[in-house]
């Protein structure tokens, strides 16, 4: 779920048509699909379109396996899942791979019938009609959803150019030093005195469903022992000191527990400001933090304070997704002001995480 999210497309906004058909060899194509928002509101599409696969019902035909969602095709390769928001006369594009039986050898000779029409499920139920004109009985791959216009670089050659180059900026060089085969390289946060946090993943790829650990750093730039509480200090941190974003720039909510849903007083809730409320500790202590030290939680990757899962927080489904310090104060409310949408190309010096399909 995202913050402030515009409502998803009825089937009445959009325009779909079949814009591309690419071959693989005799047995499999890739079809591409892309659909305009024409009405004058704006709305948004997301995740991987449901589709359906139509045959006339008086004809028996050949079994349409399950999909897979967002997976590498001959033809195409996944780009990230996310919500896109569609102004009026912008467009968004996804692809479907179709694999037909080798009939000429292989121990599977079975011909695949030829599907006429796909229909794609909207909200509520609404649904849009395309041709398809292929067979696909032997696998099926639909790609999320991709921003823009189909741009004809169904292998990401062009995409992928364009998004690897993450500026990195340079570490304190306490925080330099360590080997980040471990933890993963720290992406450092704004300076808060003497003490400057970092966050990290060790991996940047995650099996869906597995834990998505971030890693905390700090680093103590004086000359004299420095200390932080696990509670008032750290437990407040983890819990309000970034935001999570999908590719798209969307601010991704936290579960109800961990998401404040309106002010103090019960005014009205307003997706632009956050309010943590009151906050209790039941374990409170001192770590410190020698000079001139950068501390991260090499000892106990699995420890608490040092490290914790993002799946405590979220629920994330497949899709890459940035982490984004909160730069914001509190005000006496104890409320910060946070956004609910980034321009994607800012989030490109982020930390990074990718939740892939199994």
């Amino acid at each position: 779920m995202i913050a402030a999210g515009l409502p998803e497309c009825e089937a009445g906004q959009l325009k779909g048509e079949k814009v591309a058909a690419l071959k693989g060899g005799k047995f499999h194509n890739a079809l591409a699909y892309q659909l305009m928002n024409v009405s004058s509101g704006p709305c948004r599409v997301g995740g991987v379109p449901r589709l359906d696969f139509w045959f006339p019902p008086e004809r028996s035909h050949s079994t349409t396996p399950s999909a897979c969602p967002n997976s590498e095709d001959e033809l195409f390769k996944p780009r990230p899942s996310g919500w896109i928001d569609l102004a009026a006369g912008e467009s968004a594009h996804f692809l479907v791979g179709a694999t037909r039986y080798n009939t000429e050898k292989g121990p599977w000779r079975q011909i695949c019938d030829v599907v006429e029409k796909v229909v794609l499920t909207l909200r509520e139920g609404q649904t849009l009609t395309l041709p398809f004109g292929v067979g696909t009985c032997a696998r099926l791959t639909i790609s999320a959803w991709r921003e823009g216009k189909y741009d004809g670089d169904a292998m990401n050659v062009g995409y992928e150019k364009s998004v690897a180059e993450r500026g990195e900026k340079a570490l304190p060089r306490q925080c330099a030093t360590p080997d980040f085969s471990k933890l993963g390289r720290p992406m450092m946060l704004e300076p808060w005195g003497d003490l400057q946090f970092g966050l990290s993943v060790a991996e940047e790829r995650i099996p869906l469903g597995q834990p998505a650990m971030l890693h905390l750093w700090i680093d103590n730039t004086s000359d004299k022992e420095a200390s932080v509480m696990t509670c008032m200090t750290l437990d407040i941190f983890w819990a309000g000191g970034f935001d999570l974003y999908d590719a798209y720039g969307h601010r991704v909510l936290k579960k109800k527990q961990w998401e404040p849903r309106e002010k103090p007083g019960g005014a009205e809730e307003n997706p632009g400001q956050l309010c943590l409320g009151g906050w209790v500790c039941g374990r409170n202590f001192p770590i410190r933090i020698p000079a001139h030290t950068c501390m991260n939680g090499a000892a106990e990757p699995g420890g608490y304070d040092f490290n914790r899962n993002l799946l405590m927080y979220y629920d994330l489904p497949p899709g890459k997704y940035y982490v984004v310090p909160r730069t914001s104060k509190t005000d006496t409310n104890n409320c910060r002001e946070v956004v609910p949408k980034l321009d994607p190309a800012t989030l490109r010096d982020k930390l990074a995480i990718s939740i892939e399909q199994n």
